[in-house]
């Protein structure tokens, strides 16, 4: 189902008055609103969001690493794949320090982050992260 110019700026809208809120607001906001948008491929929205939760919670590892997770999703979709990379590099280090670095999720971020530095023709790069 697309998704109208009129509902993104009701998203956009909403985000704003959650973050006048807080950042608890808003984190739980984004968590339970931002699904349609992301079937519905609207990047820019996307992006915009998720980088505002991200400058509320510098300190959450958990919420901060899956907002990268989430941001990151958002510009491979973009074809930008450097900054791709460099979130899923950040993601890693936070989950590997919050979750151990045998938690499933530390291991499907790394595989991720192999998958991009392979999307960009760093093969061998990638092949040592999946080892």
């Amino acid at each position: 189902m697309p998704v109208t110019l009129e509902a993104e700026r009701a998203l956009l809208a909403a985000a704003h008055h959650a973050r006048q809120l807080g950042r608890t607001h808003l984190l739980r906001w984004i968590k339970e609103s931002y699904g349609p948008f992301h079937s519905a491929a609207c990047w820019r929205t996307l992006d915009d969001l998720y980088q505002g939760g991200l400058d509320l919670c510098p300190e959450l590892l958990g919420d901060r690493a899956w907002l990268l997770y989430q941001l990151v999703s958002v510009r491979q979709a973009m074809g930008r794949y450097a900054e791709a990379e460099a979130l899923y590099e950040q993601a890693f280090k936070i989950n590997k320090v919050a979750l151990g670095e045998a938690h499933p999720s530390t291991a499907a971020t790394l595989y991720e982050l192999a998958s991009v530095r392979q999307a960009i023709g760093r093969s061998a790069e990638a092949e040592a992260l999946y080892d």
